[in-house]
């Protein structure tokens, strides 16, 4: 299994590279640079809003796991009894 900042990693690539290809894509039909770049700073916004958001899914996750693990370590005593 990946880990967590693997994936996130992957995800930002991802995004950038398409990016990339879309600043080109623009840049080949003469478009004015300004309005490229006002394009490529809402596009680099929304990817890092995309990035931060998968974050914050998987950190709930991560906390999630570790919140049964915990009760699930600290329920019983050393006989095996349950706390109250």
């Amino acid at each position: 299994m990946m880990k967590y900042g693997q994936q996130l990693e992957d995800i930002f690539s991802r995004r950038m590279t398409t990016l990339v290809g879309f600043t080109l894509t623009f840049s080949s039909f003469g478009i004015d640079q300004i309005i490229v770049e006002i394009f490529v700073a809402k596009l680099e916004s929304y990817a890092i809003r995309i990035v931060e958001s998968k974050a914050r899914e998987k950190v709930g996750r991560v906390l999630m796991n570790m919140n049964d693990t915990f009760e699930t370590m600290f329920s019983c005593d050393s006989d095996s009894m349950p706390r109250l």
